[in-house]
């Protein structure tokens, strides 16, 4: 082959394989577990583009878009989880946090390159916030409260106070402590009753003192009616078996006297009339 001819091929493979730098600065991408989020593009006079994730110093071309044509998937792990709009721009479906990361938006035959870091969030819950607390014997209480994601900014309602740790040295301030969390897609919070943790001791103990007084006015006048009613009642059954035992001696008695009569009717010699 002539030298010219490899002039050629370099002349044209050259805006597919030589990277020059960047187009402009990195643009931040934001988006919430399970939506959708899209790395847009400029006008690109229907160029092809090639998306490619940059991961340190290995790359991964995993798709190419056109204007107004459909995409080309490379890579079988994104195959329905990506798609183009119709200026070539990437939208990325069902997102999770295994597509965070550096991408890069290659242009055919431009000088510079488009790049996006996108960052894919939870939305946050009540129940991903944990609030700790430490209390000394005057009352003294040291609220702490974290959220095991990343990017996410505390705060505290009762103070208007950014932070995870809250310091409460004065109990007049008890009450409901709210804390806040916020990540760049969402917010929640969690409150907690510091009345209840200053005085939970004081009134476990009233509640101890109430109950040993209590149990016994109301439980003696229970038992003692149980004994009453209990006591009645084998009583009545006595009088009734008494009664019944009386009731059957009496017939008995009397059956016994009728039997005698009827003996004694019949065991007297009959006499005969005197023949005239």
């Amino acid at each position: 082959m002539s030298l010219g001819y490899w002039k050629l091929i370099v002349l044209t493979l050259l805006p597919y394989c030589v990277y020059s730098g960047p187009c402009g600065p990195t643009r931040n991408i934001t988006g919430k577990e399970g939506e959708t989020a899209t790395l847009h593009v400029n006008a690109t006079g229907g160029r092809a583009i090639a998306w490619v994730l940059v991961n340190g110093t290995r790359t991964n071309t995993f798709a190419e878009t056109k204007p107004n044509s459909s995409i080309n998937i490379r890579g079988n792990q994104y195959k329905g989880r990506v798609s183009s709009t119709n200026d070539g721009s990437l939208i990325f479906t069902h997102l999770t946090k295994k597509v965070q990361g550096i991408y890069r938006a290659e242009v055919s035959k431009s000088d510079c390159s488009h790049f996006y870091s996108l960052k894919v969030y939870k939305s946050l819950v009540a129940e991903d916030i944990q609030i700790h607390h430490n209390r000394s014997e005057s009352c003294n209480v040291i609220l702490s409260c974290t959220v095991n994601e990343r990017d996410v900014t505390i705060s505290w309602s009762h103070t208007d106070r950014t932070g995870p740790t809250l310091h409460v040295y004065n109990v007049s301030d008890a009450g409901v402590y709210t804390c806040t969390a916020h990540n760049p897609i969402s917010s929640a919070s969690k409150s907690l009753t510091l009345t209840h943790i200053c005085y939970n001791g004081k009134h476990s103990q009233l509640y101890y003192l109430t109950g040993l007084i209590l149990v016994p006015v109301i439980v003696c006048p229970i038992l003692c009616f149980i004994w009453i009613f209990m006591r009645k009642r084998r009583k009545k059954t006595v009088d009734q078996n008494a009664a019944g035992e009386i009731q059957g001696q009496t017939v008995y008695s009397e059956v016994e006297n009728y039997r005698t009569r009827v003996h004694m009717l019949t065991s007297q010699p009959r006499v005969e009339p005197a023949a005239p």
